[in-house]
């Protein structure tokens, strides 16, 4: 009967040291790949979705600039993509790398 009861005891402890072990794998494995994991793919999200502002930015930037290249062409009485004289054309220039800086200042930082 003492035996038994001691058989007993040992496999309950066997049983709880069992579940015990168990947990701290769970945790361990929580820890060590999943937090992690989707630390990293909130991370990726986030650069990709500043790397699409940016993306769009420069293009607002050459939209921008390409209207007022015709703009500048229609004032001239000319067509649109027309050659424009250096002095218009280099204010166009400078405003659009102006604009292409400041997306990389907001967006690459």
């Amino acid at each position: 009967m003492e035996n038994q009861k001691n058989r007993m005891i040992a496999g309950a402890i066997a049983i709880v040291t069992l579940v015990i072990l168990l947990l701290i794998l769970f945790i361990a494995y929580q820890s060590l790949v999943v937090v992690p994991r989707e630390i990293l793919q909130k991370n990726i999200t986030a650069q990709w979705n500043k790397e699409q502002k940016y993306e769009s930015c420069i293009d607002d930037a050459y939209d921008i600039y390409s209207e007022a290249w015709d703009s500048q062409c229609r004032i001239n009485g000319e067509k649109n993509d027309c050659s424009l004289k250096p002095f218009n054309y280099e204010i166009i220039e400078k405003r659009h790398e102006k604009r292409q800086d400041t997306c990389l200042q907001i967006f690459k930082k």
